[in-house]
């Protein structure tokens, strides 16, 4: 449901809510994308590659970005799950 959850094990971040209730909710989708591409965010801290694997994203074209910006936009809002 892409509602995030509780975290994988000890030291291991908890993956936040990727539908339009989690962090990602407020950014604008070309500071979406940027992230996606980058691993900054628009307040300009990294993004940890554990929780966001943005490397994996980094290597998509303009089209699957602008693809994967839109599912995530259609997603029903969730908080994040625990």
């Amino acid at each position: 449901d892409f509602a995030g959850g509780p975290a994988h094990g000890p030291g291991t971040p908890a993956p936040p809510s990727l539908t339009p209730d989690g962090p990602i909710g407020p950014w604008s989708d070309a500071e979406l994308t940027r992230a996606l591409r980058t691993g900054v965010r628009p307040d300009g801290r990294r993004m940890d590659p554990a929780q966001m694997p943005w490397t994996m994203t980094a290597a998509m074209t303009d089209v699957e970005l602008e693809a994967l910006v839109r599912f995530l936009r259609s997603l029903p809002a969730a908080p994040t799950s625990s």
